[in-house]
Formats: C-alpha cells, structure tokens, sequence
C-alpha cells in the first residue's frame, strides 16, 4: 500500500505555495471552530493543543489575558481571527493544487462546490498541520453529519455540499472522491483514487500532461488487418458497431476481449478502433514513478476518462489488464483478509453494474482471463471475443514482418511458426533481442532469436520450443504394431479425419506416428499435454480442452493428446466431481471434431471404456523386433560414425537379446554421442544400448529392500 503523502511545511516557510495551504487550512479550521458547538472544557483544551494552537493564530499574549479561559471569551477571539482572515479571502490562485482543480473542473463539468470540497480533502490528506489538527478533534458521525462539517469547512450550503455527493453526482461519476461509510474519523471517511492526490499537487504546464496521469492516447497498432485473418469475422462485426456508437454517442456499449497473454489482444483492439476510424484513449496502470495503481484506483481513472471523453465524438476507451478490477464471484474470504482492492468492495454489485451500463464513450476491456469474474458483470458486455493463439500461417507472417531485414532465412521463418506455443509478443520481444544484439549473420540472429524464445518458454512454462531434428531416421517398416501403418497414411491423405488411440510402452513410436502423418498430409502438428490443460481453477481445464480443439479447427492441424490417460481415465474410479466433467468434456469434442485427432497414452488399461469406444482405431505399440533393431543400428551407427560397415554377428547376437528395445532408445543413444561430438564404434554403442535397457528394468522393479 503506498504511503500517504504529506507536507510538513514550517510556518515560516517563504513560498506562495505553503503560505496558501496555511491561510486556507487556517480558514477550515477557524470555520470549524466558531460553527461547532463545543462544551467549554472542550474548547478550551483545543485551544491549548500543540497540533490545533497553529491554525488558531492566537496571540500569546491575548490568549493569557482571557479571563480563566471562558468559553465566551475564546469564540469572541475565534471570531475576530475569522472575521480577519475572511477579509483576505485566501485562495489556492497561483498553486499547482489550485490550477490543477480548476483544470479539472473545465474537463469534469464540476461545480464550484465540488472543487471546494476537492481542494479541501486533498489538503486534509497533505497537508499535515490541517491534518492532525482535523485529527485531535475526533470528529465522527452519521454520513448527514460528516456532510454538516464538510458544508463548515468549505462555508457552503448543506443543500450543495449533500447535492455533491449523491449518485450520479459529477464528484463521485467522475471517480475522484468517495464517502466511506461507517463511525471512522472526519478525516479517514474520504477516499482518493491511487495518484490523485500527487497528481493534483505537481505542476503542469498544461492541462493535458495532468490527464496524461489518468489515461492517455494510445500508441498506434503495430500489426495489420491480414494479421489476424482468425478473426475475420469478429473484426468485421466490432468495426461497424464501434463506429456507429460512438458516432451515436450509444451509452453503456462495452466490449470484452480475453485470452493467453502475449497472443495480440491489445493490438486486435487498436486495430479494430483504428479502422472505425476512432482516436484511442488507454487508461493508465502506474503513475509518473512507475508505480502500479490498485484495481480501484485504475478503475477511477476509467471513470475520469469516461467523463473527459464523453464532451466529444470518435472516441473510445481502452481498459487493458483488467483482472484485479472486478470483484470475484468469491471475493467474500478476500474482503474478510484485506486483499479485495476491487472498486466494489462495500458498493455492491449494483454500483460496477451501473458503471457498464451509463459509459457514455465505447469501452473495450482486456483481460488474461475471466472465470474468477462474477456472471453478472460478464452479461453486461455487448459483445466478448476469445482471443486465442493465432494458427501457422498468422505466426509465419507475425514472424516475417518482425524479422523483416535481420538476414534471417525463409525456412528458419516456416520453422519459426510450426511453434504453436510462440505468440506474437513474444516473437516481437525475440526479434527486439536480435537486433540489438547485432549479429553478423543470419544463422547468428536465429541462434539469437531462438535462445530468447526458449528462455521465455521456460519462464512461462510452455513447451520448449525446438526444431525438431531427428537423430534417427523414421522408418514405417521398423515399428511394431497391430495394425499395418502405410495403408492408414494413404487412407488419411484421401479423407484427413478420424480418431486414434496410440498405446504402449514409452519410446515405441506413437508420438514420432502422429508428426509422420501430420509431415505425410502435409498439415500442421498441435501436440498439447496434460500440463498445458490441467488448472487448478474449476472448470478452467474444461475451458483448455474447448479452447485446444478450436486452435486445432482453425489451423487444420493433426491434433495430438500426449498423456491422454490424465483425461480420459475411467469415471468410475472418480472421486472428485471435476474428474467426471473433464472426461466428458473431451468425450463431447471428441464427437465435434471433423480433424485428425491422437490420443497417445502409456496406460491403456486405465481408459474410459466410452472414450475407447469413440476411437476408430486403436493401435498398439510393441518393441522393436529382431530385424527392425539390427535395421536401426546399422542407420544409427552409420549416422554418427562415416566408418561404420556391416553390423558385426557378435552386436546382432547382443542385439537380439534385447527384447526391450525402442526406436526411443536409439534416438537417446544417437543424443548422448551427438553432444559428445565422438564416432562411436559398433561395441560402444551397443552397450549404450545395453545400459538403456538396463535402466528400464531397474524401473520397473521398483523400489524396496536388499536383505
């Protein structure tokens, strides 16, 4: 929480600021003092209080001459004090405080009243003479009495000073200042947005650079129409609407884009206002030391903006990363801790809801995600688009233009996009990197590039992006299956659709089958896992697996389910609720998809028997046998040594005894020499292979005790 700010200034400080703030704290305070009616002994002990007695500006002298401190005798000496000070007539003319509230007023439409009483909380809160003189006095009371002393303090009529703050009031519509409810203390029950108050108290030259704190115009779209080809239909919807609302100035019209970070939400939005042919206003997320606003503070400068805006046409608000400024649905146990800094908290549902309908400007709101937002805020939007992570050829042509001119080859691009985890920030951010690095080759900025995205996949958990290099050669003719594989390949590029179950033990080819058919059909690869769909949300996972199969849909992509069983494990060992829905859920898009679809699993005996029903074929995978592993061999060996012959009859016996071999063991073999840099002979690679086999078995047995 940021400290409050305050100006200790001494009263012999020489500058037309702080001797402004101390004759207007002096006229508050004397107002206060001659209109309350206090008990005499009260008085007396107020008058004699360190942190009251320099506001009073009594004289030493005539405060001992009063005859034993009489309540009479004092208000007489507090009457001439105001009386003097009323003739000054002082002012905040000439400050920084008194410009910027006056500016404020211009742009808000407030009253005189208003900024009274603005420029009268802000001094409460800064200025602490004023403040802990407020303070010594204890003033509490019902909302009506609080109004009373407010009407005092700023020498107003009740009727204005309660007219100021009713619903719908240009004071409280327009953000700046709120009543709290309760018995707290006169000077606690006001509430500033996060940065007004800093920001009223800093000098401008302009007016512009003072709103600049609150929302500001919008950097123009990097990216074009074409870029987001996915979402044609949805950009040719928003474009006609945005720009018919805001030609009619329509209230309460409100847009929602959500998805993934990083996948062009915010671009999708100033495209879309750039070409209703809107000027772009985005509400601020930190003040000027770069300091993050709470949610409620954000959410007061969306309502200051609303309200500058709403004097002109063509205009509309972007309100990006806006999780912490709607209340959960749970936010009880948050409010309970202190941690809901949600603009409703204490308001009610009614009170956001009403700001969704009366927005007189168009506003798009931008969101990472939205199931923690209660339903009844969501159904306020007109129109809510998922924004998801653009298909190959989006990511091809992102990837192009943000690597225009970096010397980088068009099949490193192609590369580039098979990545379906990269999203267009984070290609932007590789692209940065790369140019400032200033490589001298294209292989460089690749190398470049590519270390970036793997180290920004890591940090967000993806799946490392890579080039996939196969460190054996594919060979149909190798894999042990129950069903024969080419005639399946021939069948899917004639008619690209079906299920498939591909189960057995690890290493034995189903992940390698599915890239094979994608490579075959010449379609791209989506492989997802059960890490990319597990959440610990409630129904966030249901939303995952809607949400892979429409990426899938939109790329024309060979969909791969690695770790199926975590998804589609019998529902009648379920004890959890969730567990139930998650199966269905995939049983039911399942049905839905018109693609090519893999489940890939290692425990096939735990699947759902509705699941497998649903599979058109199921093939089983097996090691390899004796043939296919002499076959592997020769190519392996071959690939990393140039001397390589025939197997030797000593390795094919040792061959034939390893029963448990994979086409995966082959491949971490032809790793381990890779990165070694050696030419392995035919004797050291067979006891890799030997050792690997070793390792599975030593697994398989377990743990327990040696006696």
């Amino acid at each position: 929480m940021r400290r409050r700010r305050r100006l200790n200034l001494h009263p012999t400080t020489q500058t037309d600021e702080s001797s402004a703030f101390r004759k207007l704290s002096r006229l508050f305070f004397l107002r206060l003092m001659v209109s309350v009616r206090w008990e005499p002994e009260r008085l007396e002990s107020i008058v004699e209080d360190s942190d009251c007695l320099p506001l009073l500006g009594i004289p030493g002298a005539e405060l001992d001459a009063c005859p034993s401190r009489s309540a009479a005798h004092l208000k007489r000496i507090l009457r001439s004090q105001l009386t003097t000070l009323n003739e000054q007539a002082p002012g905040l003319e000439g400050t920084p405080l008194g410009r910027n509230v006056t500016w404020l007023g211009e742009r808000l439409r407030l009253s005189a009243v208003d900024c009274r009483i603005l420029e009268l909380v802000v001094l409460i809160n800064a200025y602490r003479p004023l403040h802990d003189a407020v303070a010594t006095l204890r003033l509490n009371g019902t909302r009506q009495g609080i109004l009373k002393l407010v009407a005092i303090l700023c020498g107003q009529p009740l009727r204005s000073v309660t007219k100021a703050f009713v619903s719908g009031g240009a004071l409280t519509e327009s953000g700046l200042l709120k009543l709290e409810s309760g018995f707290s203390d006169f000077e606690d029950r006001f509430k500033l947005p996060d940065g007004l108050e800093d920001a009223l108290l800093a000098p401008y030259a302009k007016p512009e650079a003072l709103l600049e704190r609150f929302f500001r115009t919008a950097s123009p779209a990097k990216l074009q129409a074409e870029d987001f080809s996915h979402l044609r239909s949805d950009f040719n919807l928003l474009q006609p609407l945005l720009k018919q609302a805001a030609a009619k100035q329509v209230k309460g019209l409100n847009i929602l884009l959500y998805g993934e970070p990083g996948v062009g939400k915010s671009e999708f939005a100033r495209l879309i206002a750039e070409a209703a042919g809107l000027e772009v206003f985005e509400v601020s997320n930190a003040n000027d030391e770069g300091e993050a606003l709470s949610g409620r503070g954000r959410f007061a400068s969306y309502r200051l903006c609303q309200r500058v805006l709403a004097q002109s046409k063509g205009n509309v608000v972007l309100f990006d990363e806006i999780e912490d400024v709607f209340p959960s649905s749970g936010g009880g146990l948050m409010e309970l801790f202190g941690l809901d800094e949600s603009p409703s908290k204490g308001t009610g549902k009614a009170w956001v809801n009403r700001a969704l309908e009366t927005n007189p400007v168009p506003a798009i709101w931008i969101s990472n995600r939205v199931h923690h937002i209660d339903p009844a805020y969501l159904r306020r939007f007109d129109f809510a688009v998922e924004v998801p992570k653009p298909p190959k050829a989006v990511r091809e042509r992102v990837a192009r233009k943000y690597f225009d001119g970096t010397r980088s080859s068009p099949e490193w691009i192609d590369q580039l996009a098979d990545w379906s985890e990269v999203t267009p920030a984070q290609l932007e951010k590789a692209a940065r990197v790369a140019r400032l690095v200033n490589p001298r080759s294209g292989g460089e900025v690749e190398a470049v590039a590519e270390r970036t995205l793997r180290s920004s996949a890591h940090l967000l958990r993806q799946e490392v992006p890579r080039k996939l290099r196969h460190t054996t050669g594919y060979r149909l003719d190798c894999l042990n299956t129950n069903i024969e594989v080419a005639p399946l390949i021939a069948g899917l590029q004639a008619r690209p659709r079906g299920t498939f179950c591909f189960y057995g033990p690890p290493g034995t080819g189903k992940t390698a089958l599915a890239q094979h058919i994608a490579s075959a059909i010449d379609r791209p690869l989506l492989v997802k896992r059960a890490s990319d769909l597990l959440s610990k949300w409630v129904g966030e996972a249901e939303q995952n697996i809607a949400a892979m199969f429409r990426e899938a849909r939109a790329e024309g992509a060979v969909l791969v389910l690695d770790e199926a069983d975590s998804f589609l494990s019998d529902r009648r060992g379920a004890s959890q609720s969730w567990e139930v829905s998650q199966v269905n859920e995939m049983l039911t898009h399942m049905e839905d998809f018109d693609g090519i679809f893999v489940c890939t699993t290692n425990l096939f005996e735990r699947l759902d028997a509705a699941a497998l029903r649903r599979f058109a074929f199921k093939l089983r995978f097996g090691f390899l046998k004796p043939e296919p592993r002499i076959t592997l061999f020769e190519e392996t060996w071959a690939r990393l040594n140039a001397k390589a012959g025939r197997v030797p009859l000593e390795v094919q016996q040792r061959l034939k005894r390893l029963d448990k071999l994979t086409p995966g063991d082959f491949a971490a073999v032809a790793r381990q020499h890779v990165l070694l840099g050696d030419r392995p002979e035919a004797g050291v690679l067979i006891a890799a292979l030997e050792e690997e086999c070793r390792v599975k078995d030593g697994a398989a047995q377990g743990m327990g005790f040696v006696i």
